[in-house]
């Protein structure tokens, strides 16, 4: 099944958050377009999760000193990939 979730031109001030439904079907696939203009350095950008304690089976994707970082884990198997220059 395929939905289209959007969120245009939010714009938080460091305590506030956007809950989507869950993504059902995406320990298979799914696809994600995020266009940012950050006003800090640092934030999560994007988090799912598979279990309530996110221990395992997550996605996020998050500002690291400027960098964007994506982590998700399966099965406690963390995995990051970090960009290379700042954004």
């Amino acid at each position: 099944m395929h939905a289209d979730l959007a969120a245009k031109y939010p714009k938080f001030s460091g305590t506030g958050y956007i809950a989507f439904p869950v993504l059902r079907g995406a320990h298979r696939e799914f696809h994600v377009i995020v266009e940012l203009r950050p006003e800090v350095l640092n934030g999560l950008v994007l988090f799912s999760a598979g279990h309530p304690d996110a221990q395992s089976d997550f996605f996020s994707l998050s500002l690291q000193r400027g960098r964007i970082e994506l982590r998700f884990a399966i099965l406690h198997c963390v995995l990051s990939e970090k960009t290379s220059y700042a954004a």
